[in-house]
């Protein structure tokens, strides 16, 4: 899993991190 690259916020980081997890969900 790689980081945005155009963000370097803390709060990006969380969201891209709860995104993929429940993209996984949804398969």
């Amino acid at each position: 899993m790689s980081p945005p690259l155009n963000s370097t916020n803390h709060t990006d980081v969380s969201m891209t991190s709860l995104m993929v997890p429940l993209h996984f969900t949804q398969y």
